[in-house]
């Protein structure tokens, strides 16, 4: 296990604060731009309505599919405004 713990710099931006998780970030964008939050994100704590028709659980599900599309870190930034946190752990397998 290696600990990571980077600057935040204007040519390599990151998020230092403490209890950032980068998948609820992403999460919250998407949710906000839908209007409401999906049944299988209950644990995120938002202020928006729970999604309740199946035009809005299909709206959901292809944004959450659009994820899989990105394909450089720009883009990622660009497309839900998070950055990736300045401290993380990454695991190695030998």
């Amino acid at each position: 296990v290696i600990m990571h713990e980077k600057m935040h710099t204007a040519v390599n931006p990151c998020e230092n604060s403490p209890g950032y998780v980068l998948q609820n970030c992403v999460y919250n964008q998407i949710m906000s731009k839908i209007g409401c939050q999906p049944f299988w994100l209950n644990y995120i704590q938002t202020d928006l309505p729970k999604c309740t028709n199946g035009s809005q659980i299909s709206l959901s599900v292809s944004s959450f599919t659009k994820l899989n599309s990105i394909s450089s870190e720009k883009e990622f930034i660009e497309e839900y405004n998070c950055l990736k946190p300045c401290k993380y752990m990454e695991y190695k397998v030998s």
